[in-house]
């Protein structure tokens, strides 16, 4: 029969093992072998068109990195990347890496993102879905994140109303000369 074995170590022998570990591999910004943290590093972040905010402040070698991505109103993203001081491509999979051992730089690209005016639910055609999405919002049973909705279905005065649904649903029945270019693909 065995016996169990309990060791206590304190933060002063903990020290003193990672002094003799050789091979620190970290998982989770701690090195697996010897508990110590592993180095602090920096991200810096570059973006045209939307803003990158990161999940960490000071990640460790080895922590899962989250990007939080935001672009502009009427943006989408174009290209996301992510290299290490030497240039080397730092894989990147749901705005998710796992921090190198070294500082990084975050590249975020957004571009215009064109559509159809009118064309409320970004479906590619106005017609009366378009009208009952900006009802929805109007009646706070939608939410617009990223304000494409309102951007696509705002097509009268500046603000969303339901003067927008209005004028929509008299292009689709063909009553209006179209003053607002409801349908017209908008480019920038």
């Amino acid at each position: 029969m065995g016996k169990d074995i309990q060791w206590i170590v304190d933060e002063a022998q903990l020290r003193g093992l990672a002094e003799i570990c050789n091979n620190h591999e970290y998982a989770n910004g701690v090195c697996k072998y010897c508990g110590v943290d592993g180095p602090v590093h920096s991200v810096k972040v570059q973006a045209e068109n939307g803003t990158v905010t990161a999940s960490k402040n000071s990640p460790r070698t080895s922590e899962t990195f989250t990007l939080t991505l935001a672009p502009n109103s009427g943006y989408k993203l174009n290209s996301l990347t992510v290299t290490d001081e030497k240039g080397k491509a730092v894989a990147v999979n749901n705005n998710q890496f796992i921090m190198p051992d070294s500082n990084v730089t975050v590249k975020a690209s957004f571009v215009f993102a064109p559509y159809i005016k009118g064309d409320a639910n970004g479906d590619g055609v106005v017609n009366i879905s378009d009208v009952t999405e900006i009802q929805r919002l109007l009646a706070k049973a939608k939410t617009d994140p990223d304000g494409m909705i309102t951007l696509r279905a705002n097509v009268t005065d500046g603000k969303l109303n339901i003067d927008d649904a209005t004028a929509i649903q008299r292009y689709i029945a063909g009553y209006s000369k179209n003053p607002y270019h409801i349908g017209e693909k908008v480019e920038k």
